[in-house]
C-alpha cells in the first residue's frame, strides 16, 4: 500500500540530461506552402507531481528557423517569437495560460534561413489538477506577426488514487549512458516513420505498492484496434517510489502510413516456481504516426535530387532549377517545384514528394545493375507507374535469358529481357516510355 507518511516521492538516480538533435524526418516538412501545415512541433507528456501534488505536464517545443523571420542588425541575424500556452477544460473554459518570449541570435545567414535543419527548442513544465484538457500552443513571430497554432487533448490522471501507475510516454530517438547518467534525445513528433533503427519509450513508474519486481511489454495497435505487434516481456527491478524506465521499441518495416497507438503494460512478475497467473498492474498509451519521408536524405545531395527529377519534370523545368545562382536559390526552386505538385497543401506531408522519392529509394534497392537502380529500365518504369499488378517471369535455361512481363490494371504491359544473366534487364516492349510520374498512379 501507499506509504502515507512520506511527504514526497523519492526520485531514483536515473538522471536525464536533455540533448536535442534535429529530427531528420521533420526537415522535409519545413519548406511548405504559405497555408501553414506544421510550422512547429511539440509533444506533451503527463507525469506524477509527487504525493499530494497536481500532475506535471512536460511540453517539448521545436521551432524550425525557417518558420521565423530573421532581420540583420550589427552583423548578426535576429528573430523574436512568443509561445502562448493555453489550457481549456472539458467545457471550453480557460484554466491556465502563459506566454513565453524568446530571441534568437545567429551569426550565419545560411543557418538563419534553416540551413542544416537549424531550430530553436523549449521545454516548459506546468502543473494541473486531474481532468481532460485541450492544450493549445500559439507561435507568434514578433517580426512579421505571423501566427501558427497547434493543439491536442491531454488526459491528466489522478496519480495519488493509485498504489501503482504509469506516466505518459515520451518518445526518444536515442539514449546514451555517460558516467551513470543518461543522455536522451527526445523525438519531438508523433511521426516515427524515419526512425529506421527503432526508438525508445521513456516513462515513469509510480510505485507505492511495495512491489520490488514487475514485468513490462508493449504493443502497437492500428486504427482498427488490431494489435500488429506485441513484444516479449522484460523484467525490471523497482527502487523507491518513482522509477524512470525506458523500453526499446523495434522498427516495423511492414507498417503502412497511418495512425497507431503505442501501449505499454506493467504486470505482476511471474513466479518461476509456482507459475501463478500474471496480473496487469497498469497500462499507459500514446498516439504515434507512421509517415515515412525521405526528405532529409534527398536534400542532403540536392544536385542528385535534381537529376532524379527526370521522370517527373520536363528538361526545361530541370534546367530552371539548375540555373539557380546559389545553392539556396536552387533549393528554393526545387521546393517550389514540389509545392506545385503537393496534392494536400493543408497537411504536413507532401505525399507526391514522398511517393516519388520513395519509389527511387525502392528502385535503388531492388533494381541495381551496372548502374544505380533508379537509372535502370525497370527503375524508370517502376518510378513512373508504381508496382505492377502482376509479374510474369520466365527463364530460358538453353541460352540463360530471363524475361519479365510487368502487367498493370489498365492493360499496360512492359516486357524486360536479361540477355546476360547478370540481372541487367532492358526494356524491349515498348522501346521507350514518354509518360511522366503522376501522384497516385
Amino acid at each position: 500500500m501507499k506509504n502515507k507518511n512520506k511527504n514526497k516521492a523519492f526520485i531514483t538516480a536515473f538522471i536525464i540530461v536533455l540533448i536535442l538533435t534535429f529530427v531528420s524526418q521533420a526537415s522535409s516538412q519545413f519548406n511548405r506552402s504559405a497555408d501553414g501545415g506544421s510550422k512547429f512541433y511539440f509533444d506533451a507528456v503527463v507525469f506524477s507531481g509527487g504525493i499530494g501534488s497536481e500532475a506535471r505536464i512536460d511540453f517539448y517545443v521545436l521551432v524550425p528557423y525557417q518558420t521565423l523571420r530573421f532581420e540583420k542588425a550589427n552583423d548578426v541575424f535576429a528573430a523574436k517569437y512568443a509561445l502562448e500556452f493555453i489550457f481549456l477544460d472539458s467545457s471550453g473554459n480557460k484554466v491556465l495560460s502563459e506566454i513565453v518570449e524568446k530571441k534568437i541570435i545567429e551569426k550565419d545567414y545560411y543557418l538563419s534561413q534553416g540551413g542544416g535543419g537549424s531550430f530553436d527548442y523549449l521545454q516548459k513544465i506546468f502543473e494541473l489538477a486531474p481532468g481532460v484538457y485541450r492544450a493549445k500552443i500559439k507561435l507568434i513571430d514578433k517580426l512579421n506577426d505571423n501566427v501558427f497554432e497547434r493543439s491536442r487533448t491531454i488526459a491528466v490522471l489522478d496519480f495519488n488514487k493509485y498504489d501503482f501507475s504509469l506516466s505518459g510516454i515520451l518518445l526518444v530517438s536515442s539514449i546514451e549512458e555517460i558516467n551513470g547518467k543518461y543522455k536522451i534525445t527526445p523525438h519531438v513528433s508523433d511521426n516515427i516513420g524515419n526512425l529506421t533503427d527503432g526508438y525508445f519509450a521513456f516513462f515513469e513508474v509510480n510505485n507505492f505498492s511495495g512491489l520490488k519486481t514487475v514485468d513490462f511489454d508493449y504493443e502497437i495497435i492500428d486504427g482498427n484496434n488490431k494489435t500488429i505487434f506485441k513484444s516479449d516481456r522484460v523484467t525490471a527491478k523497482l527502487n523507491g517510489f518513482i522509477n524512470q524506465r525506458y523500453l526499446k521499441i523495434a522498427a516495423l518495416p511492414a507498417m503502412a502510413t497511418g495512425s497507431y497507438t503505442l501501449a505499454i503494460a506493467a504486470y505482476m512478475h511471474i513466479n518461476d516456481i509456482d507459475k501463478q497467473p500474471d496480473e496487469i498492474l497498469a497500462i499507459t498509451k500514446r498516439s504515434i504516426r507512421y509517415a515515412h519521408s525521405l526528405g532529409g536524405s534527398v536534400r542532403s545531395d540536392l544536385s542528385k535530387a535534381i537529376r532524379q527529377l527526370r521522370y517527373v519534370a520536363t528538361q526545361t523545368e530541370i534546367d530552371f532549377i539548375e540555373e539557380g545562382a546559389t545553392s539556396e536559390e536552387k533549393q528554393e526552386r526545387f521546393d517550389e517545384f514540389w509545392r506545385e505538385l503537393d496534392p494536400s497543401l493543408n497537411t504536413e506531408r507532401n505525399e507526391a514528394f514522398d511517393e516519388y522519392y520513395g519509389r527511387i529509394d525502392y528502385a535503388n534497392k531492388q533494381f541495381k545493375s551496372y548502374t544505380e537502380g533508379w537509372m535502370t529500365d525497370k527503375g524508370k518504369v517502376f518510378i513512373i507507374f508504381g508496382q505492377p499488378g502482376n509479374i510474369d517471369r520466365r527463364e530460358y535455361p538453353g541460352d540463360g535469358r530471363v524475361m519479365e512481363l510487368w502487367q498493370y490494371l489498365n492493360n499496360r504491359e512492359f516486357l524486360f529481357a536479361d540477355n546476360s544473366g547478370f540481372g541487367d534487364f532492358r526494356l524491349i516492349r515498348p522501346f521507350t516510355v514518354t509518360e511522366k510520374y503522376r501522384y497516385g498512379r
